[in-house]
């Protein structure tokens, strides 16, 4: 795996050293930012491991409902294919 496009960086893999993170910034309301930092607080972590475990929850969860509502329409969609084309042709007009 090449570590955020760079190569040279393959299969560098340390446990407990974060590697090439970018910085970003977030507009929170106080109210908000006053909830996370006793989320913070209670786990004895820091605002950034619990933003990042949030999102890639929530980004995880997001696929795994999207997968299951696509497996939930093809389901209800029945079946279309298969003999598609020899339908047509037996309910062709005849010339």
């Amino acid at each position: 795996m090449t570590v955020a496009g760079r190569p040279g960086l393959d299969g560098l893999d340390i446990p407990g050293i974060l590697i090439l993170m970018v910085k970003v910034m977030v507009s929170l309301p106080d109210d908000l930012l006053g909830s996370l930092d006793a989320e913070v607080a209670r786990r004895g972590t820091t605002r950034s491991g619990l933003l990042r475990h949030y999102v890639d929850e929530g980004l995880r969860q997001r696929g795994e409902t999207r997968a299951r509502r696509v497996e939930e329409l093809m389901h209800a969609s029945g079946r279309h294919g298969g003999r598609g084309v020899e339908d047509l042709k037996r309910h062709r007009p005849q010339a």
